[in-house]
């Protein structure tokens, strides 16, 4: 049998301190089994959420505070250097996560060596939507537009392609830029249909006065 993965966990924040911390609460109560560290990035919030990421009560979160706001790209990739797992998974602040989705997004990546990253799904999909798409080796769809909002990568590999691009700042098209990177690259991205989040969308950080 392979041996599991190391997991860390990657979580950047600027502000919403009740979404965030319901993010980080079910991270914790779900996927604790398969992962090592959850690193948070809090992108100078406020002091309501600094005070809320200082009281947390889990060992295995480890908090860093920026001192000047960077934008969720930057945010991103200084968290992840911060790390030296085989996978990181990169959560928006405004997700909610109801299992543990990571044994089905690794299996995919195990399955196929050019799968870079592998995302679940936003909402559950209707069974004959999902039945219109191909499956590849481990039951993953084919994706040619990366979105960030919740991503498994391979850490060496966003590093060599030198994680997102900070031209973007405050995050609007990172991940799409990210994606057509991974593709010049021979790299393939996918979603798999029966891994599902819940997404606040454009609640957390980046668009309007928070990122993405």
């Amino acid at each position: 049998d392979r041996i599991a993965p190391i997991i860390d966990v990657v979580i950047p924040v600027y502000n919403a301190p009740e979404l965030t911390r319901r993010c980080i609460d079910s991270a914790v109560t779900h996927l604790s089994p398969s992962i090592r560290t959850i690193h948070i990035q809090n992108d100078a919030s406020g002091e309501e959420t600094q005070a809320m990421l200082d009281r947390l009560p889990y060992p295995q979160v480890k908090v860093f505070h920026a001192p000047v706001n960077q934008g969720f790209g930057k945010s991103v990739n200084d968290a992840v250097s911060r790390s030296d797992a085989e996978l990181v998974l990169v959560l928006n602040s405004d997700l909610e996560i109801s299992s543990n989705f990571l044994p089905l997004l690794c299996a995919a990546l195990a399955a196929d060596p050019r799968l870079a990253v592998v995302s679940p799904s936003e909402t559950a999909m209707p069974q004959e939507e999902i039945n219109r798409y191909q499956r590849q080796p481990g039951s993953y769809i084919t994706t040619y537009r990366f979105r960030g909002y919740g991503f498994l990568i391979r850490r060496t590999v966003f590093q060599a392609l030198g994680g997102f691009d900070p031209q973007f700042g405050r995050g609007y098209y990172e991940d799409t830029d990210l994606g057509r990177r991974l593709d010049q690259q021979g790299w393939r991205m996918g979603l798999h249909p029966e891994a599902i989040v819940q997404h606040k969308t454009g609640a957390s950080f980046g668009r309007g006065k928070a990122y993405r």
